[in-house]
């Protein structure tokens, strides 16, 4: 649990993945986001 939060902390301390998340309008949208931002 506290190794997600850390994770997400990390996330939204990144503002260009957050402005990303913002605007993603579809499921391909936050796959995209993921594959470029959380995959490694």
């Amino acid at each position: 649990h506290l190794e997600n939060m850390m994770r997400l902390s990390e996330m939204l301390m990144n503002e260009e993945l957050v402005e990303e998340l913002l605007e993603a309008k579809s499921k391909e949208d936050l796959l995209a986001i993921d594959k470029k931002y959380l995959e490694n």
